[in-house]
């Protein structure tokens, strides 16, 4: 979720009906975003469950909410506290067991605003697929098996052509 609109500190910020069209709109990249101005306390998202990710089907999916906070904060979903804590901290949240698309998540994260170091660098949400491998960790494995065998001189092409096959059967 890269997307986010970003206000000033406020009361009930998390409230899921406010309108925040008005809120100023910034770009978070999990730390990699722009810059952005001191004083701003609340960010919001709303994040709509798409039909496939990658290509892949996820109706049925599990989504978990990865947020990323430089110091202390709070996550809320659709209104209700999910977590708080430091970011460091903070495992990842569920948003649902059974994703559909069309589902409707509005996230707010509450950072200390006058904390010189708190912030909100973003948020990422996981697909855990239901009845297969998530294409992003198969993708990680088939990374570290292929560095695995270019540190290996003995058998490593063998080794190599049994990664292309099993890459080719994948495909």
């Amino acid at each position: 979720i890269t997307q986010w609109t970003a206000h000033a500190d406020m009361p009930h910020g998390e409230d899921s009906s406010l309108d925040d069209s008005a809120w100023t709109k910034v770009t978070l990249a999990g730390g990699r975003g722009q810059q952005v101005q001191a004083g701003l306390a609340w960010y919001r998202a709303t994040f709509d469950v798409p039909l496939t990710v990658g290509g892949k089907d996820i109706r049925g999916a599990r989504l978990k909410l990865m947020p990323r906070l430089s110091n202390d904060g709070r996550v809320f979903v659709n209104g209700g506290l999910v977590a708080q804590g430091e970011g460091r901290t903070l495992g990842p949240i569920l948003l649902t067991n059974q994703a559909a698309p069309g589902q409707k998540f509005v996230i707010a994260v509450k950072v200390p605003f006058h904390a010189a170091t708190g912030r909100f660098q973003g948020a990422q949400v996981q697909v855990e697929y239901p009845n297969g491998t998530d294409p992003g960790t198969l993708r990680s494995q088939i990374q570290a098996a292929e560095v695995l065998l270019n540190g290996s001189a003995a058998g490593a092409a063998a080794h190599q052509g049994q990664l292309d096959n099993a890459v080719k059967t994948i495909d």
